[in-house]
């Protein structure tokens, strides 16, 4: 585990602290799509001022993309803000020679004020923690890693929550989170195992951002109830979550709730990948704790791969409530993914029916594509569908394309990032099992920009292309059999996915200079 860990944080810290860009928060508040070109190549992202209807979500909301700053490619020197340190303390003042611990800092010390930064510098911070930071609608404060350097938070064996988030308008941005522990299996049916868990919300947390984080090998990923009001969840990788008890998989995935007097809950742009369990996971038993969430251009692939009992009730993307009816829902853009071999699977309306729903621009692939149970209305156009069909038919929904055998050719999906200007998100289907794919990164790349394109099962190995962009498509090798593998005994022999699909971060510019 320690030699993992010491390549995981020189590989990961300039892909997960990201550019620091120089533009206005307000100037990536709208990203028009780029359109769509053939292996075909989509380029393309949601506007983050309006919902898919062009009903305003945000108006006097907070800011958003990225703050000042330098790039990371370069030592950054002093940044305006406050600083943390694994070898700070309580008496600390957070300035660069005297940093306050972590604990100490997510208290919120007198000094901090709304719209201020606190800068994580690298290492490796062990334990539990609780934010109560407190910043405006306006004037959120942003905890983030420092540029060019490896910030984790390592929970350990404690069986307690990474972090837990009790304060209001703050942002988590570009750190890692994660369990170094051994366990990955139960004692005991129904029991836990010795291995923190990730983000959790405890009372009032709203306006929380979740951005560009990576949070992998804990127990449980994400608990975000409703008083979790108005939280985004943006730009992630989550991976390598979950455990096994002596009879199931365990382990909740991305799992929310949400009223329907709550503001839009946003899950956009994460890819999610390699579980014991659940992909992104809305749940409730509780009437009216189900409503109101976005879900737009997520990649989701091989959930309960790490499990043994993977073939039993997986879920990529689940929407249902005990008994109750979920309504308002928007599902853009989202890209999923199950191996023939897996049984993972799309799944809304699950109980109680599903309300207020539109789904539009989605390429959902697995041995079952969707399963629906609907209670109307439903919106459901200009989706791709590869498998079977559970609860409707093509006639139902005829605006759709519907693949019951293995398709042909290849699609690829290229997500910018609406906080970091160097990265996007890319998703490619090689139905005919090429060796190499030509990917259209227009858009993205201009000519004379270096760039880095990384498979995200094997972060921690070299680049599968990178170099100068000299315009036109990139060459991308298909079929690895490389893996970062995941932390701890996990039960199964982990591998690569065939090279009919792949995920992959592209870095340009700063982002992507040497690791």
């Amino acid at each position: 585990m320690g030699t993992r860990r010491s390549v995981r944080a020189s590989a990961f810290a300039l892909i997960i602290a990201g550019c620091i860009d120089l533009k206005q928060p307000d100037a990536l508040r709208s990203s028009a799509d780029a359109g769509s070109t053939d292996v075909s190549t989509s380029v393309g992202a949601i506007d983050a001022a309006q919902d898919v209807s062009g009903r305003d979500l945000m108006v006097d909301g907070p800011p958003d993309g990225p703050p000042d700053g330098p790039s990371p490619c370069v030592a950054s020197g002093r940044l305006p803000g406050w600083y943390v340190s694994p070898t700070g303390s309580a008496q600390g003042d957070g300035s660069w020679d005297r940093p306050w611990d972590l604990r100490t800092a997510l208290a919120h010390p007198a000094a901090v004020k709304p719209g201020d930064t606190v800068w994580l510098r690298g290492g490796t911070y062990p334990g539990s923690f609780t934010s109560r930071l407190n910043g405006t609608v306006d004037k959120p404060i942003v905890v983030r890693g420092f540029p060019g350097e490896r910030a984790t938070i390592d929970g350990g064996s404690a069986g307690a929550w990474t972090l837990v988030v009790s304060g209001r308008w703050t942002w988590f941005w570009g750190f890692e989170l994660t369990s170094s522990a051994i366990p990955r299996t139960a004692p005991t049916v129904g029991g836990y195992v010795a291995r923190a868990s990730g983000i959790q919300n405890v009372g009032p947390s709203t306006g929380t951002r979740l951005i560009n984080l990576d949070l992998h090998d804990v127990s449980h990923l994400i608990e975000a109830d409703t008083d979790a009001d108005g939280w985004e969840i943006y730009g992630n990788l989550f991976h390598d979550y979950g455990f096994d008890d002596p009879q199931d998989s365990r382990g909740a995935g991305l799992s929310t709730k949400n009223r329907a007097t709550n503001a839009l809950k946003r899950i956009e742009e994460n890819i999610l990948f390699r579980s014991f369990s659940y992909g992104i996971f809305l749940y409730t038993t509780i009437p009216g704790t189900i409503d109101n969430h976005l879900l737009a251009g997520n990649i989701v692939f091989d959930i309960s791969v790490l499990s043994r009992w993977s073939a039993a009730g997986a879920l990529s993307i689940h929407i249902g409530a005990g008994g109750t009816v979920a309504r308002n829902h928007e599902i853009v853009d989202n890209v999923t993914y199950t191996r023939p071999t897996f049984a993972a699977r799309d799944r809304l309306g699950w109980s109680g029916g599903i309300a207020a729903l539109t789904m539009r621009g989605n390429y959902f692939s697995g041995p079952t594509a969707l399963e629906l149970i609907s209670m109307g209305p439903v919106t459901i156009t200009d989706n791709v569908f590869h498998g079977r069909l559970v609860g409707f038919t093509a006639a139902d929904f005829p605006s759709n394309t519907y693949h019951a055998t293995r398709p042909t050719g290849g699609k690829a999906f290229v997500r910018p990032n609406r906080y970091d200007p160097e990265r996007a998100h890319v998703a490619v289907f090689n139905w005919d099992r090429r060796d190499t794919i030509d990917l259209d990164v227009q858009g993205v790349l201009s000519p004379g920009d270096r760039y880095a394109l990384r498979d995200v099962q094997n972060l921690a190995g070299p680049p599968v292309a990178s170099g100068t962009y000299g315009g036109g498509p990139l060459v991308v090798p298909m079929g690895s059999a490389s893996i970062t593998p995941p932390g701890g005994q996990v039960p199964v022999s982990v591998t690569h996915t065939d090279k009919e699909f792949g995920a992959f971060l592209l870095l340009r510019g700063a982002s992507a200079c040497p690791l």
